[in-house]
């Protein structure tokens, strides 16, 4: 899940190139095709899990180039506070900076509901479409799609969350590519609650 969090906001990150779209796009492909086969089969299923980590380098190399975004900037406060894995934090957070970046790329988060095998008709019920994708995924790796999920998270702390986010990771937030402010990021931290 942090391999597609990694894809999807290269995707849409506002430093994207063409190359960062390729690696993205075949990365997210990949993730949808083989990441339930890879964890429930396991040593089962080595092409699974080698398409898996080829995604993940793609996706590492798509990144690394195009920057991430608000679903990066808004899990550090996690970790630092609560302990909460990086990947276990991004992939609850990432369908909710999904939800709220629908605005901002509309066709991009479609494109990413296509690739994850989702069928809606219009672009904007595909965008939305996307963050639900990612949250079945959740679902099916059995990761919470809700903070309030993963322990004693305290809710009067996210404002000082959204502080931290801003201090330590300004520069994933402007790449995101939905502007967003720091009442955006306590109102994203509350939703997700």
């Amino acid at each position: 899940m942090d391999a597609l969090s990694h894809a999807i906001e290269s995707y849409v990150s506002t430093l994207r190139t063409p190359m960062t779209d390729v690696l993205a796009r075949r990365a997210i492909e990949l993730i949808g095709e083989n990441l339930r086969q890879a964890v429930h089969q396991g040593a089962h299923n080595d092409e699974a899990r080698y398409r898996m980590s080829l995604a993940a380098t793609m996706a590492g190399q798509a990144f690394v180039n195009s920057g991430l975004g608000a679903v990066h900037a808004l899990t550090y406060p996690l970790g630092v506070e609560y302990g909460i894995g990086h990947g276990r934090a991004n992939a609850v957070l990432l369908p909710h900076v999904m939800r709220y970046n629908v605005l901002a790329e509309p066709d991009r988060l479609a494109d990413i509901a296509h690739l994850l095998g989702s069928t809606d008709q219009t672009t904007l019920e595909q965008a939305r479409g996307a963050a639900d994708a990612v949250a079945a995924l959740n679902d099916d790796m059995g990761i919470p799609n809700q903070l309030r999920e993963l322990g004693d998270i305290d809710e009067s702390e996210f404002e000082a969350f959204a502080d931290v986010a801003f201090e330590y990771s300004q520069h994933n937030i402007d790449r995101n590519p939905r502007s967003m402010s720091r009442q955006d990021a306590v109102e994203l931290f509350e939703n997700a609650y």
